[in-house]
């Protein structure tokens, strides 16, 4: 054996790519869901919000929103 060595726990990789910023929450999540899925359906959903559709909508909201932020305090200020 190498010293070392061990087989990952369950969850580790996807666990190690979140914390390594190459996955978000909802596409972590999505693992679970797609994991879980019990019909074709549910597993195509999951499968979307993990290659990015759901945080992609999410951060073009929060894009949306700060925009409307600056735009509302520069309306303020003037």
């Amino acid at each position: 054996t190498i010293p070392g060595l061990r087989i990952a726990r369950p969850g580790e990789f996807s666990e190690r790519a979140f914390l390594n910023d190459k996955l978000d929450l909802a596409q972590a999540e999505a693992i679970a869901d797609l994991i879980d899925a019990s019909s074709e359906q549910a597993a195509r959903s999951a499968l979307n919000s993990l290659q990015g559709a759901f945080s992609a909508r999410v951060n073009h909201l929060v894009e949306a929103l700060t925009h409307l932020r600056i735009y509302v305090e520069a309306a303020i200020d003037f």
